[in-house]
C-alpha cells in the first residue's frame, strides 16, 4: 500500500464510460497520471509486473501509470474511468495530514465513489472547461478511496502505533509522542487509529496498561500503588477511577473475584 500526497490541483485527461465485447489495452508508463475506474458490468483482467488481477463487477481500479499494465478482457464489459494529471508524490507512509492512501483494487467501495465517478465524467462531457469544480471532485474522490473499509485493517500506521505502546509499556504516554515517533499529526493519527480501530489511541493505551496491572496484582501480588507506577501512572487514585470508566467494575472486585 502507497501514500499519495497531491502537490497540485488535479485537471481531467479524459472521463469517459466505455464497453466492449472484448477488450485489451497495454498503458506505458506516464508522469503525473492517475486513473480510477469502476467496472459496472463484466469483468476486467488488470495485469501488471506479472501479477493478474481479476476485477469483478462492482470493483474500482486505481492506476498511477508507474509501470506498464494491461487491461483485458474476453467477455463483455463496461467500464466508467476517469484520468486526471497532478503532481503527487507516493510513499509508504503518509507525508502530511492531507495524504491517502492509495489501493490498485478496491472490490467493496461505498457508493459515493461511483456517484463521483459518474459525476466527473457528467459534468467533464457537458463542459470540459469546468476544470476548478472536476479538480475538487477528483480530490474528494481520493479521500473517498482512502476512507474505504476495504483498507482500514491494513493501515501500516496501526501496527507501528501498537508497537509504540508496548516498548513503551513502563513510561507515561502521550498522544503527541506517539505521532512524533511516526512523523504525522497527533489528529492525523487520532483520525486514522479511529477509523481502523473504532477506538481512540489513548482508549487504546489505557485498556492495554490497565490489562496489565490487573494482571501484575494477580500474579504477583502487588498492590495497586506499585502496579500503576510500574505502568507509568503516579496516581493510583486516578488508577482506580480509570479502570472503572472504562471497565465497569473496581479492580479490587476483579483481583478479590478472581482470587476467591
Amino acid at each position: 500500500m502507497k501514500y499519495l500526497t497531491a502537490k497540485i490541483l488535479p485537471k481531467i485527461d479524459f472521463a469517459h464510460t466505455f464497453s466492449a465485447d472484448s477488450y485489451r489495452l497495454k498503458i506505458k508508463p506516464k508522469p503525473n497520471t492517475i486513473e480510477i475506474a469502476y467496472i459496472s458490468k463484466g469483468s476486467l483482467h488488470f495485469d501488471t509486473d506479472g501479477e493478474d488481477l481479476l476485477i469483478k463487477s462492482g470493483s474500482i481500479v486505481l492506476n498511477p501509470y508507474l509501470r506498464p499494465v494491461i487491461f483485458h478482457s474476453d467477455e463483455y464489459h463496461e467500464h466508467h474511468t476517469v484520468s486526471f494529471l497532478m503532481e503527487f508524490s507516493l510513499s509508504d507512509l503518509p507525508e502530511s495530514p492531507s495524504s491517502v492512501p492509495l489501493p490498485s483494487v478496491i472490490s467493496s467501495p461505498n457508493e459515493r465513489c461511483y456517484r463521483l465517478i459518474d459525476d466527473i465524467i457528467r459534468i467533464h462531457t457537458l463542459n470540459a472547461d469546468s476544470g476548478l469544480k472536476t479538480a475538487g471532485m477528483c480530490l474528494q474522490l481520493l479521500y473517498e478511496i482512502g476512507a474505504n473499509p476495504d483498507r482500514l485493517d491494513i493501515s501500516p500506521y496501526i501496527k507501528k502505533v501498537k508497537n509504540y505502546v508496548f516498548r513503551h509499556l513502563n513510561e507515561p504516554i502521550r498522544q503527541a509522542d506517539i505521532a512524533n515517533a511516526l512523523g504525522i499529526t497527533p489528529e492525523y493519527l487520532c483520525d486514522v487509529f479511529k477509523r481502523c480501530e473504532n477506538t481512540t489511541v489513548m482508549s487504546y493505551v489505557n485498556r492495554v496498561k490497565l490489562d496489565k496491572i490487573r494482571a501484575v496484582m494477580e500474579k504477583e501480588h502487588l498492590p495497586l500503588y506499585k502496579a500503576s507506577e510500574l505502568y507509568g501512572y503516579a496516581d493510583p487514585n486516578y488508577v482506580s477511577r480509570l479502570y472503572k470508566k472504562i471497565f465497569h467494575t473496581n479492580i479490587s472486585d476483579r483481583i478479590k473475584n478472581k482470587d476467591s
